[in-house]
Formats: C-alpha cells, structure tokens, sequence
C-alpha cells in the first residue's frame, strides 16, 4: 500500500492469504475507528503474526486490538543503530502491559544523569550492552552523547525494567519537557489523550514559556464521528486531562487538526508540530 487506507488493510489480510504484517500505533487506532459492523465481519485466519514498533502503543488500543485480533500482536523495541533489540508477544504483554518486553539482542542497562546504574524499578536513559558499537557518519558529537563511560550505547531514550528484565519505556530524552522545574514527559500526556473517544491520533511537544520556561502544547486529529463536535470532543478532553494529571503538566493549549506529520515509519515529527501552533 503506498498509503494506508484502514478498510482496504482488512480486505489485503482477508483476501491475500496474508500471515505475517507490520504496523505502527496510529494504523491501529484507524483500524479501531472503523464501523463496529465492518471490524465484527472481519477474517483473516491466516495471519499469525502482527509485528508493530516505531512509537509506543496506548495501553487501551492494544488492549482492543488484542481482544479483536487474538493474541497475533509481536511488539519489538529496536533502532537502526543496532544498539539492541526487545520483543513482547501479546500474552506477555497481558502480564506486563505497557512494557516492550525482555533483551533479546544485548543487555540493557539503566543509567541516571551522572552515568550510575539505577536499580529495577528507577527511571533512567536505557542503554544497552554486549553488541557491536556504532558510530554516526560524521557525528562525532552525537555518537559521543549515546555513549556512556562503561561503553554502553542507547537509542536516546528514557525507561526503566523491572525485576524480571521487562522494559517499560518513559519517552525519549530530547522530548522531554521541563515545565516550572518538573520533568514532564509527552507521552504521559499523549497516553491520556489516546483514551478520550473520538481522538484518532494525537501529539505533544515543548514549547518556550516565560511564566515555565517550557509548556506542553497538544495536538489532537478527531475521527470522522467526533469531528463533527468539536465542543463535545474538546470537553471530553479537557475533563480526562484534568483527571489524570497534575495542574503542571496539562497542556496550555490543545489544537483540532487534520493531520499529524509523521514519517514513513509511523514516528511523530515533533519539530514540525512546533511549526503548526496558530500565531
């Protein structure tokens, strides 16, 4: 497909003797979004696997694909670096929901600011160990900020593992935001948007603050249904934002768009999203 359509996604697995797919996050939010007639008549008993990556999964549309698909869901945690891999089959997950599973290429390592390593259960940058170690083509700077003095390399992201060797992920480190002091991470944020009926996609990025030095701005892409009442969708919002998070990591602003930018890998482009906030 050179652009995703959710329905016509249904008919190549019905059709195609498909057994093995891959998708990002937002194709399964699109999917669920179709009619609950078109998604109860759908069959594909061929496919027995649906690998997904590329950004993490709100925990409620992974709980809904599984309940719809079987336990066929194969999440993976992996860069282009090579830095390491983790993998989580659904019952798995099921167990240790949120969490992209165990090592299954290096070891991973959880270290906090000054480069210590934190024990099971503390927040820290995930590194990993054990594998080749990679360099960034005329990136001195940048391979020498994704390596710690042990020789531990990481995807620049933020995380912990839990006894048993399982990784949650937090958010990436460069996306953080710091708001009056606070860490304040987006996809805390974005995982409370995701649950609000009617959001189809949405995105949070940092942007400068006097009052903060730093404030989270939201993005939200309403499904066909909810765009129709936006005064309905909007207090939706605003009363799951208030229930689920602190005064200071609400977002100053929330803005109904179209479309997120993304690349072809299904990750958000945040540094875009700054380019889209009305002046």
């Amino acid at each position: 497909m050179d652009r995703f359509d959710a329905a016509q996604a249904l008919t190549h697995l019905a059709q195609d003797g498909i057994t093995h797919s891959q998708w990002v996050p937002t194709m399964f939010q699109r999917l669920l979004a179709l009619p609950a007639a078109q998604r109860a008549a759908f069959a594909a008993p061929a496919h027995r696997v649906a690998f997904h990556g590329a950004a993490p999964c709100p925990l409620a549309v992974k709980r809904a694909m599984i309940d719809w698909w079987g336990p066929v869901l194969l999440e993976y945690y992996a860069g282009s670096e090579g830095v390491g891999v983790t993998l989580i089959d659904s019952l798995d997950w099921l167990a240790h929901p949120g969490s992209v599973g165990r090592a299954r290429r290096g070891e991973i390592h959880i270290l906090d600011d000054a480069g210590n390593e934190l024990p099971p259960g503390q927040t820290g940058r995930i590194f990993f160990a054990g594998v080749p170690a990679f360099s960034y083509f005329g990136a001195e700077d940048k391979t020498a900020t994704r390596t710690s003095a042990q020789g531990f390399q990481t995807l620049g992201d933020v995380g912990q593992v839990d006894a048993d060797g399982y990784l949650t992920l937090t958010d990436r480190a460069d996306d953080m935001i710091i708001s009056g002091g606070v860490n304040v991470y987006p996809q805390e944020i974005e995982a409370v948007l995701a649950a609000v009926p009617g959001v189809a996609d949405c995105g949070v990025v940092g942007v400068a603050s006097e009052r903060f030095g730093q404030t989270p701005v939201a993005f939200v892409v309403p499904s066909a249904a909810a765009a129709q009442d936006s005064v309905a969708l909007r207090r939706g919002i605003s009363h799951a934002l208030a229930a689920a998070l602190g005064r200071i990591k609400q977002p100053s602003a929330v803005h109904i768009v179209v479309e997120l930018p993304r690349s072809d890998a299904g990750k958000l482009l945040r540094r875009r999203l700054v380019g889209m906030i009305p002046p």
